[in-house]
Parts: C-alpha cells; sequence; structure tokens
C-alpha cells in the first residue's frame, strides 16, 4: 500500500470528527513500537510492530543478516540502524516499501492480538492522532482509523 493509496482508503473512514480526539504517544498499546512477547507472527515471531518494520527496513537496505539483528533486538529503533552506504544506495527502494510495510506490521499487531484489536476497536469513529509532531504521525494516524475500520467490517 502506498500513502497514496492509505489516504484514499482513509478517506473512505467514517470518523465523528465531532468526537473528542484519541491521542496515542509512545508506550501506549496502541502505539506502532509497544513491546510484548510474539506481537506478531508471520514465518516468524517479531517483539513488537517496530521489530517486524525495522527487520523488514534492514533486510532491503543491508540484507538478511541485517533484518535478523532487528527483529530480535530489544531495541529495533537502534538495532534496525543500516550503514550509511547501504542506506544511501537502496533508499529509493526501500522509499517504495515502507508505508505498506508499516500497514502490514499494525495489521498484523491488531489482527493477532485480540486485546490490541479491542482497545482500538473501543475508540469508536473518534480521531485517532499517533505520536503528534512526528514525520510519521499523520501517516500512523490515518493507518490504525482504517485498520481500526478494516477490524469493524470483519467482525460483522
Amino acid at each position: 500500500m502506498t500513502r497514496d493509496a492509505l489516504h484514499q482508503n482513509y478517506k473512505k473512514v467514517d470518523i465523528d470528527n465531532e468526537a473528542k480526539v484519541k491521542y496515542i504517544d509512545a508506550g501506549h498499546p496502541l502505539d506502532y513500537a509497544y513491546q510484548s512477547p510474539n506481537q506478531i507472527t508471520t514465518d516468524k515471531s517479531y517483539g513488537s510492530a517496530q521489530n517486524y518494520y525495522k527487520s523488514e527496513r534492514a533486510g532491503v537496505l543491508s540484507g538478511p543478516e541485517w533484518a535478523e539483528m532487528a527483529r530480535v533486538s530489544k531495541n529495533p529503533t537502534i538495532d534496525g540502524f543500516v550503514p550509511d552506504e547501504d542506506f544511501r544506495n537502496n533508499i529509493s527502494k526501500w522509499n517504495d516499501h515502507k508505508v505498506d510495510v508499516a500497514y502490514k506490521s499494525n495489521l498484523l499487531k491488531f489482527e493477532q492480538n485480540k486485546d490490541l484489536a479491542q482497545e482500538l476497536l473501543s475508540t469508536g469513529n473518534r480521531p485517532i492522532v499517533a505520536r503528534q509532531g512526528t514525520e510519521w504521525s499523520e501517516t500512523n494516524s490515518e493507518m490504525l482509523m482504517v485498520i481500526r475500520d478494516q477490524l469493524r467490517k470483519q467482525a460483522d
């Protein structure tokens, strides 16, 4: 999913803009970097959505050994960094995939963790603002509201 596709999906979501905004800060269970054991499982287990995202990023930028370091890391934000040369040589390839990977990591997080899905669903149709003031705030906010809508439709 591209940022544009995400935004198009977001525009279809029923949001009560008169309702009180739900703010999601770092450390909140709905935050993308929230840590819990085996939070995301594909063919491997990841400690958080952030581990999955950073592992995929490191794999695209620097290869499988870097991806594995980020996957098993207790601090994927730091351990997901890759050598500068790899970053410079592969950043355009990563930029083509990063929103899709972020969406998938968050979707898996909520599909595989029913308590977190319930917490997201409990926000009703309120607007969500994730990590206000950060580079990804708008994208993460839209992502959470699109995923909330998708989970609601799956439950019906």
